[in-house]
Formats: C-alpha cells, structure tokens, sequence
C-alpha cells in the first residue's frame, strides 16, 4: 500500500535551469541590440558633423580665394562655382558700394550646407570689416 499513498514529483530541475538560461539569453539579445542602435545613431552623428566642418571648411576657402582675386582684379565681381580639394563651393555676386565689399559664399557636404559673409572695408591691402556665418 505503500505505492499509492506516496506522490512522485517530475523531476523540474533540469527544465528550471533551461528556462534561466533562456531568460539570460533574452537579455543578453536586447542589450546587444540596444548597443547596436546606439552605435548606429552615434555613427550618424558623427557624420552629419564631418560633413559641416566640411562644408565650413569649403565655404571660407572660397572666401579666401574671393579676397585674393578681388585684391588681384578690380573687376572680378564673383559669381562662380570653385573646386576646392574634392568639395565645391559657390562664390555669389561680389556686391560693393561706400568702400566696402560684400562676399557671400555657400558650400554644400552631403545634406549640410555652410554659408558665409564676409565685408571687406579695403580691397588691396585686404581688411576684413567683418566674416560670419551665416544661417541656413
């Protein structure tokens, strides 16, 4: 009679542990994940701001290649597209008027664009009045 009054219990422990590990798994997924999209994001950032200092970078050389032209040639009134290493830059029309001299340029790195101003209150010797950035 002994048979009938005992309960067997299934043997749970190997079916515990599996359950466990499947739960670390789980989590070890979702944080590779996690760092997988924050990786990406950090990437893109990186980027879109290589792209600006670029741009930056193409723009002022443009400027400075305005001022040495219009030091150079009374008449050079801007309005041209330049290569500068492998970027590209527009300088605008030179406007002038009361002593002073205007150039604007704009420069485009992927979708990131760089616009600059720069007056200039003396033509040979060159004197910058003023040089900013513009905004988009």
């Amino acid at each position: 009679m002994r048979h009938l009054n005992t309960i067997t219990r299934p043997d749970v422990k190997g079916q515990v542990l599996l359950v466990a590990l499947m739960v670390l798994g789980f989590v070890a997924i979702g944080f590779v994940m996690i760092s997988n999209i924050s990786l990406i994001k950090s990437a893109k950032t990186a980027t879109v701001l290589e792209n600006k200092a670029l741009a930056a970078a193409a723009a002022t050389a443009c400027i400075e290649q305005a001022m040495t032209r219009l030091a150079m040639d009374v008449a050079y009134a801007g309005n041209v597209t330049s290569t500068i290493g492998t970027q590209t830059c527009h300088i605008q029309p030179i406007t002038s008027g009361g002593g002073t001299w205007t150039i604007n340029t704009v420069a485009q790195v992927g979708n990131q664009y760089s616009r600059y101003r720069t007056i200039l209150s003396g033509r040979s010797p060159i004197i910058v009045s003023s040089w900013a950035e513009l905004s988009n």
